[in-house]
């Protein structure tokens, strides 16, 4: 489970999560976000599939013997909620460990472009659906990731009252 890809989380958001943050029953699948940037609550939309996953990943911890209660760190080290640079050398050891080399300057927290580039593209360029997924404050802030579909965006207007 890669929970930055599926949810577009800050690396410090997914330090803050715990087990009950992951919510999902029929069609409603979210990520609890308690504490976003500027201390800022939000719900975060996730697929099905990342419920799933969560789910397995549960049961995994419990096979550990660590704690899934609802106020649980979701990622933990010793009993303890993993921080923020933790979750980064983690993530740079298993990339390592699959013999993945990275650019310099790439590292966890390019999911969450990768995840805003992805979604962008999914919602048909709504910027205010992205925006709030991402928890910008402002629409500005997402526009950044419009640029790398300069050539899509080219082949439609070419396409424009065709």
């Amino acid at each position: 489970m890669c929970a930055a890809t599926e949810t577009g989380l800050r690396v410090q958001e997914l330090a803050d999560l715990s087990c009950g943050d992951i919510q999902g029953k029929g069609d409603w699948h979210v990520v609890v976000v308690r504490n976003g940037k500027g201390g800022k609550p939000r719900v975060v939309s996730v697929r099905k599939e990342f419920i799933r996953q969560a789910q397995e990943y549960y049961m995994w911890k419990q096979k550990q013997g660590e704690c899934i209660d609802k106020d649980a760190p979701l990622f933990a080290c010793s009993g303890k909620r993993m921080c923020k640079r933790a979750l980064q050398k983690s993530y740079e050891r298993s990339m390592e460990k699959a013999g993945i080399t990275q650019a310099e300057g790439v590292g966890i927290h390019s999911l969450r472009h990768t995840y805003a580039s992805f979604l962008l593209k999914a919602s048909k360029f709504n910027l205010s659906l992205v925006q709030k997924q991402l928890g910008h404050v402002s629409v500005k802030t997402t526009e950044i990731y419009v640029h790398l579909f300069d050539t899509e965006i080219q082949k439609a207007v070419g396409r424009l009252y065709e």
